[in-house]
């Protein structure tokens, strides 16, 4: 089955190439720009199709492509998936990638590589886990998250969706962090935050608040 990546920026080429180590036959890109149809994006691969195409065929029961949403955008990702729901959303983990057997990874979710995974955490659909994170033991993480590059959650951490933790950010055990964060790089977290709140800062200090 050939795969479509929705999101012809950065992040889909890193998905690009996660999805082809994987040896999955990428078919190319989807974008909503019509003027970067044909755009060389990644080697040879190029913007194939725009996002109203797709949508179209996804209402087709006999689909002959999976899908992945590769862009930044937390809750576009989430509603996307919603939108998709019918459709095959194959999650992507690189193979440099360690994951424990134990851990539980949700459709449509990017691993990139060498992010570690340890026993017993959740991650859910649809999560960005960028290059070199860790997600230790009995983490849960929800719908639409993005950890950052180099960010570390220790054992325990809940992360509530849509939330988005900065690149090198750790987050100590057992915390509890709301839906739609902000944690900024570098920051951390050594109180539970509520949610809708940014946070920066060693400890993370509230700095916004848009509940």
């Amino acid at each position: 089955m050939k795969l479509l990546i929705l999101g012809a920026g950065g992040h889909g080429k890193v998905v690009a190439e996660i999805a082809q180590a994987k040896k999955w036959d990428v078919e190319g890109f989807v974008d909503d720009d019509p003027q970067k149809l044909g755009d060389v994006i990644l080697d040879e691969l190029e913007v194939v199709m725009l996002q109203k195409e797709v949508v179209e065929r996804f209402r087709d029961d006999d689909l002959d492509f999976a899908l992945t949403f590769a862009f930044g955008n937390n809750a576009g990702r989430q509603k996307l998936r919603l939108l998709f729901s019918g459709g095959t959303i194959p999650r992507l983990i690189h193979p440099s990638a360690t994951v424990s057997p134990t851990a539980t990874i949700g459709a449509g979710t990017h691993v990139a590589p060498q992010v570690v995974i340890h026993p017993l955490a959740q991650v859910g659909e649809v999560v960005i886990l960028n290059t070199g994170c860790i997600i230790e033991h009995d983490c849960v993480i929800g719908d639409a998250c993005h950890i950052s590059p180099g960010a570390v959650l220790a054992g325990g951490v809940t992360v509530g969706e849509r939330t988005w933790i900065g690149a090198n950010a750790t987050v100590i055990n057992n915390i509890k962090i709301g839906k739609d964060v902000i944690v900024g790089a570098g920051s951390v977290v050594i109180r539970d935050l509520p949610d809708g709140v940014t946070a920066v800062g060693n400890p993370a200090r509230i700095i916004k608040d848009d509940k």
